[in-house]
């Protein structure tokens, strides 16, 4: 006759299960993790590839209605309250960017910048400043 204390069992605690399963989940998430960022810095680079090829279509495209590339920076329509300044872009001047806006399907943009003031003064600032697509470093690894 086998004898069996009293209170003793057999299998696992809850807590026991517990402690496994979470011990599992953690080690998948580490198995899981470094594949799934790969996959999201590839599809960040090839969307910075993407942007860089439109601003490129758009500068040929500016140049064949034009007949020129987009200078540097476009003087706007008003005087410049500092023509002795030799530094830099003059406070009301765009940059080639802001030309390509309507070629980079940015009309609406475009529309918003009224080139009659400076790009600084308040009535342009919700358009100066809207966010644009952004590359990261990533694809300076790829070029």
């Amino acid at each position: 006759m086998t004898h069996t204390r009293k209170g003793a069992r057999n299998g696992f605690t809850l807590i026991e299960l517990l402690v496994v399963i979470s011990i599992i989940a953690v080690l998948i998430a580490l198995a899981v993790t470094p594949p799934s960022s790969r996959a999201r810095e590839a599809a960040r680079r090839a969307q910075c590839v993407n942007n860089l090829k439109q601003i490129g279509l758009a500068t040929l495209n500016f140049e064949s209605t034009y007949g020129f590339l987009p200078p540097d920076a476009m003087k706007l329509a008003i005087p410049d309250p500092n023509p002795d300044a030799q530094a830099g872009i003059p406070v009301n001047a765009a940059s080639y960017l802001t030309q390509l806006l309507p070629y980079l399907e940015q009309n609406n943009v475009y529309n918003q910048i009224n080139i009659s003031l400076s790009l600084f003064n308040t009535a342009n600032i919700p358009p100066v400043h809207r966010p644009l697509a952004r590359c990261t470093r990533a694809i300076t690894r790829s070029i």
